[in-house]
């Protein structure tokens, strides 16, 4: 970005510059990919290793997100979403036990379309439940979803 030193002098120039500072060279890199990248992949082009190794590890992947957002905004590449291969990971979660007549705190519904959801159960009786729940590790199985860029302008 070029400005002038007298335009140096306003802070939102001063922001503009830091904002974009990395744009050029996040541009560059998608021109040369023929197939979609990843974020991570984007960053490590364009950082290197401090991209995912650095205390300034987090900075660098919000202001890569912020480009690609920009970038992505303005038409000048496109975003893939793909589904990847599950994975199962603990969580801390409060466990709550079925009530005094075997009733489950949450029902899993069907509709019409097929979809499957869960509701709160209004036959459950919380007030004696909840004081019975402890915390806990439970097991859930995740589908990670990633987002792969591709230069089309």
């Amino acid at each position: 970005m070029k400005v002038t030193e007298y335009e140096k002098t306003y802070v939102s120039v001063k922001n503009a510059i830091s904002a974009t500072e990395h744009v050029e060279a996040v541009v560059e890199f998608l021109r040369k990919q023929t197939t979609p990248v990843t974020c991570t992949e984007i960053g490590k082009g364009v950082f290197g290793d401090v991209y995912s190794r650095s205390y300034m590890s987090k900075s660098y992947a919000a202001q890569m997100g912020q480009v690609l957002r920009h970038l992505r905004k303005g038409g000048f590449i496109k975003m893939e979403e793909r589904k990847g291969d599950p994975i199962e990971i603990e969580v801390e979660e409060y466990i709550v036990p079925e009530d005094e007549n075997g009733e489950p705190p949450m029902l899993t519904v069907h509709d019409e379309q097929g979809r499957e959801f869960r509701i709160d159960n209004p036959n459950y009786n919380r007030r004696d439940a909840w004081r019975r729940g402890h915390w806990g590790k439970v097991k859930k199985t995740i589908t990670p979803t990633i987002k792969t860029y591709i230069w089309v302008a």
